[in-house]
């Protein structure tokens, strides 16, 4: 019976001992799977010759997973680590937006970058070209652009990021890349906003188009002051030759603004200089162009619009600038921009210095000087940007 009792006395310590192991173990086990725990213990102690903390664990087992590609257990390791930490902080924001965009999650993976921007990390250039990357596959460009307008004010643009800020309309926005991405992102987030208006805008230069007008109608059954998804419809339409439910669609909208999608105030161009509202279809133009003074199509028509109405000098100066654009698109579209070559920047600056685009000229010639400090073609063309 006394020994019955014994018994039955150190069954209930031993199992008193272990609830207590299991209660202490950390919260880092609700998280971490047991033989990732271990192995990134592990490796901490070796690279640091000291135990783990809760959040060194991980981290540490975040990274083991994003090299093992277990990327939803990456995800949650990282996203138990707060921003606010001193140490892991913004590091993890960042981290956990590259495993959610390997995850194919890019509305989560934006959350994340943005969160990242606010922290005063030493690697927000990184952050930022990264967003930058996110934006263009969503076709967000005008986000792209103020995106990079505050870069160009904290002095960040590199020379690559200077092209995409200063000719962003002329640069290709179908590649097959960024569709094929587009169309994982859209397979992933079906009912994510911003990927179902860039995947109906990427379908309509094809054969699907009208499936991407019923994507866009679905959007804009939730959300019918969506100016992009209007901008993206009215594409659609007008590569599916619907004219009267084109007209319909504009001719409802209110006075263009600044503010407006850049497909948007191009769509209303188009249409108003094909209908004879020369008045509207200037005003469209115009506004695109004070957001980007790029776009060669813009010249285009207000040449056209300036010979209706007989302002011939008007006309000769916005042919000359769409030659140049057309010019400098050429070369953009060639060997990669040659990134690396100082003489394809002041070619650059040159072309937009013949037709005044100020801006630009300033913004190669400060890109050749990055790559060449000593370059006199690039000085020069910038202090003659600066005196105009």
């Amino acid at each position: 019976m006394r020994t019955t009792s014994i018994r039955l006395l150190l069954g209930g310590v031993v199992l008193i001992v272990a609830i207590l192991v299991f209660s202490n173990r950390g919260h880092e086990f609700d998280v971490i799977p047991e033989d990732l725990h271990q192995a990134a213990s592990k490796q901490y102690r070796s690279l640091y010759n000291r135990d783990p903390k809760e959040m060194d664990l991980f981290s540490m087992a975040g990274e083991i997973a994003v090299a093992r590609q277990d990327y939803e257990i990456a995800n949650k390791c990282f996203a138990q680590i707060p921003s606010d930490h001193s140490q892991y902080g913004a590091s993890a924001r960042l981290q956990q937006a590259q495993v959610l965009l390997k995850l194919n999650l890019p509305s989560q993976a934006e959350l994340q970058l943005r969160e990242f921007l606010k922290l005063n990390s030493p690697h927000r250039l990184s952050g930022q070209q990264f967003l930058r990357y996110l934006l263009e596959i969503e076709l967000r460009f005008e986000e792209r652009h103020r995106l990079l307008a505050v870069m160009h004010q904290e002095g960040d643009l590199t020379p690559q990021d200077a092209i995409f800020y200063g000719f962003s309309s002329l640069l290709r926005w179908n590649g097959e890349v960024a569709v094929d991405r587009c169309q994982e992102f859209y397979r992933a987030e079906p009912v994510e906003t911003d990927v179902a208006i860039a995947w109906a805008h990427y379908l309509g230069g094809t054969a699907r188009a009208s499936e991407g007008l019923e994507i866009v109608d679905s959007v804009l059954s939730l959300q019918p002051r969506n100016l992009r998804a209007v901008g993206v419809k009215a594409f659609l339409l007008s590569e599916l030759g619907e004219d009267a439910d084109l007209s319909q669609l504009l001719k409802e909208l209110s006075e263009p603004q600044k503010s407006d999608p850049w497909l948007l105030l191009r769509m209303r161009g188009r249409w108003a200089y094909d209908n004879d509202e020369l008045k509207l279809a200037e005003q469209c133009y115009q506004l695109y162009l004070s957001n980007d003074a790029s776009f060669t199509e813009c010249y285009v028509v207000l040449a056209k619009i300036a010979a209706k109405i007989g302002e011939t000098e008007k006309q000769q100066a916005y042919l000359e600038s769409a030659q140049t654009l057309a010019i400098i698109q050429n070369r953009l579209g060639g060997a990669q921009f040659s990134l690396t070559d100082e003489k394809f920047y002041v070619e650059l600056a040159e072309l937009s210095h013949r037709i005044g685009l100020r801006s630009q000229t300033e913004l190669m010639a400060k890109s050749a000087l990055q790559i060449n400090p000593e370059s006199q073609p690039a000085r020069d063309l910038l202090a003659a940007s600066e005196l105009e």
